[in-house]
């Protein structure tokens, strides 16, 4: 029964996307800490103000002397059911250490927003089981249900399946699916509305379906206000497929699927209308010249309604280096190509898909702030990517020139890669300023948007990143390094893409050491494979298992010492490597026999004069001031492997709160040199 379920494609499907957002979960900034404020308040002092959360995000509003987010409130509400059960389990089963909070200061304009340096375990979870049961699991449901979707439309499964595929792969969906974000969950909502119209209209459901419809669509504006597009368009469909006597269950379901916003809108305002994401604090988001190309007082304070912006906007939303869509994916070309190819064999279908399509491009060309702040790529059509795969199921089942094929395929090739480079760097905005790559925050005063325009993120920054250290698995580095993982990344962060991993293992000769560089890549090769294997040629098969072990070979390597726990990254000085240290640091040194050695340690306190004690294998070695100078010490290293601990008698000390950054790490000494030789 169980081999029945696993060998079924869509099974298949939803494991290898569950499996892949897994490995990249991550935090990225202030959209996500704004909706977890809500969780947060809505568990712990039952109201919708973020008052007591507020100084963690700018994504925030001010209206009546409170605080709120300016996010729609639908994933807040359901994440708030998981953090009130995890809340539970703490307080009635876990202890957790009550370290006094700090914080880094982050400016913005006028204000101050603040960083938490050190979360306590439930914070690290909650971000943790957030982001999977409300970005990655929706997204591997949407994978399913577009591959059922694409089959509706195509005979051939390998067709639908290499289709679901590069929508998965190489567009918005993937870099979304891991982060705490609404897009996908609503995206999964309205595209399930989606799905059942269709059902619907080839008549496999029963009409009463149509409520459960209405309901999926207009609760996901509830998770992502950008779905309310999907309303004409759908009712344009009813209309074009004749089905009048069902739209009253349509707009019952509608109706009260959008009932939870009506009334959290009502409690803030006594207007259920009135919307958070009007009333932005003006201290975070001002309307300064500098920051928009064109500052003036229009609708809502977000757009400007001038139709050579429109148009100048719509360019670089869709073709400009920056975020351009067909610039970041330009396998969705083929899209645009399949809706000629769609409107000769379903008009009410195409009709549906321009309108909506339409609607999306001219919203986001009027918008000042068309960037999106940090995001990678055009974040603002994420809920519009699904959509795109009916005409792209058309292109594939009806093209017959082999030209346009082959250009297909290496679109597809492209996009995905552009998509992974996503996961080796920060998404924090970083743009071109003469033609050099700078970390500038999108808030600053020196921002300005026409800086951006030109600037080509993917090839300066984030493909650089890729080929240098590989895309950064969060998750899978605490796990290796037995640690619970803090999933937040920004660009000052220290990005986790270490050289390799100990083991367990030790040989007569030293450490087997496994390298990490793309070994991302190569874990997730591996679940796919064994996904997959039921459905693969014994050939490949064969292919695989080989190149996995010539591969395998090449990320092991034998090591006399290692730098294990407490080390952040190589870093380099005039051709010179150097690692910080946090409050301890621990090498594991191997020693063929019991030996008497001499190390040198070359080091320099962070910002302050430190004492470093040093233990090996459990014994004290000796304390020692931190005046910069090359440390030397005697050593009794028996056979086999031995724990040298280095540890900061003053603790460590956070960068942001020495040096005024917004850098994370908390940093004891600065490490040149560790050398050991023999005494004879």
């Amino acid at each position: 029964m169980i081999k029945k379920i696993l060998d079924r494609i869509d099974v298949k499907l939803f494991l290898t996307f569950f499996i892949v957002s897994l490995f990249f979960i991550r935090w990225s900034g202030w959209s996500e800490d704004s909706r977890f404020a809500l969780i947060k308040s809505i568990v712990e002092n039952q109201k919708l103000e973020i008052d007591d959360n507020a100084n963690t995000t700018g994504d925030r509003s001010f209206y009546n002397g409170h605080y709120y987010t300016d996010k729609a409130p639908g994933q807040s509400i359901l994440g708030a059911q998981l953090y009130f059960s995890l809340n539970l389990v703490f307080k009635n089963f876990l202890e957790q250490d009550t370290e006094k909070p700090l914080y880094i200061e982050e400016p913005q304009f006028d204000t101050v927003t603040y960083a938490l340096l050190n979360p306590d375990d439930k914070i690290l979870i909650s971000r943790i089981l957030l982001t999977v049961f409300f970005s990655s699991l929706p997204s591997a449901l949407l994978i399913v249900l577009m591959y059922k979707t694409a089959k509706m439309f195509t005979e051939k499964e390998k067709y639908a399946i290499l289709i679901t595929f590069s929508m998965g792969l190489g567009t918005l969906i993937l870099p979304y699916s891991t982060i705490f974000n609404g897009n996908i969950l609503a995206a999964f909502l309205v595209f399930l509305s989606f799905h059942i119209m269709l059902k619907l209209h080839n008549e496999e459901l029963d009409r009463k379906y149509y409520f459960i419809s209405g309901l999926f669509l207009s609760f996901s504006i509830v998770v992502d206000y950008t779905t309310i597009f999907m309303f004409i368009p759908s009712f344009i469909f009813l209309l074009y497929t004749k089905k009048f006597s069902v739209i009253p269950k349509f707009i019952l379901g509608v109706l009260l699927g959008i009932l939870p916003l009506f009334i959290y809108n009502f409690i803030i305002f006594s207007n259920p209308i009135t919307f958070t994401l009007i009333f932005l604090d003006p201290d975070i988001s001002p309307c300064i010249d500098v920051f928009y190309d064109h500052c003036v007082k229009s609708t809502l304070i977000h757009f400007y309604l001038n139709p050579v912006y429109i148009l100048s906007t719509i360019t670089k939303i869709l073709f400009l280096p920056y975020r351009g869509l067909l610039f970041y994916y330009p396998l969705l070309l083929f899209s645009f190509i399949g809706l000629f190819i769609l409107y000769k064999n379903n008009r009410e279908l195409t009709v549906f898909l321009l309108v909506l399509i339409l609607q999306f491009i001219l919203f986001y060309g009027s918008i000042l702030y068309w960037w999106g702040g940090t995001n990678f790529g055009p974040k603002h059509f994420a809920t519009l990517i699904p959509f795109l795969l009916i005409p792209l199921v058309f292109f594939v089942e009806k093209n017959k020139n082999k030209i346009l094929y082959y250009l297909f395929f290496i679109l597809i090739i492209i996009s995905i890669l552009h998509n992974i480079s996503s996961f080796s760097a920060s998404w924090e905005e970083p743009h071109a300023i003469d033609s050099a790559t700078f970390y500038l925050h999108w808030y600053t005063k020196t921002f300005s948007s026409k800086s951006i325009e030109l600037a080509n993120v993917l090839y300066g920054h984030f493909i650089p990143a890729f080929l240098h250290h590989g895309p950064v698995s969060i998750l899978i580095d605490g796990f290796l390094r037995g640690e619970l993982p803090d999933i937040r990344i920004n660009s000052m962060s220290n990005i986790p893409k270490f050289e390799y991993y100990p083991t367990s293992v030790i040989l007569p000769n030293g450490f087997l050491v496994i390298n990490t560089k793309f070994f991302v890549l190569y874990l997730i090769s591996l679940f796919v494979f064994i996904i997959w294997s039921s459905y693969l040629k014994f050939q490949h098969k064969l292919m695989f298992i080989s190149v996995f072990l010539v591969v395998f070979i090449s990320f092991i390597s034998l090591k006399s010492t290692i730098y294990t726990a407490g080390w952040y990254n190589e870093e380099h000085d005039n051709g010179r490597i150097y690692r910080f240290m946090s409050q301890d640091g621990v090498v594991k040194i191997f020693s063929r026999d019991n030996t008497r050695s001499k190390i040198v340690i070359e080091l320099y306190p962070f910002y302050k004069q430190r004492i470093l004690q040093i233990y090996l294998n459990g014994e004290f070695v000796g304390s020692y001031d931190s005046v910069n100078h090359a440390l030397i010490q005697e050593l009794n290293l028996h056979k086999g492997e031995n724990i040298l601990e280095l540890i900061s008698v003053e603790d460590c000390g956070y960068v942001g709160i020495a040096e005024n950054s917004t850098d994370s790490r908390c940093l004891s000494f600065k490490i040149y040199d560790l050398n050991l030789t023999s005494i004879k």
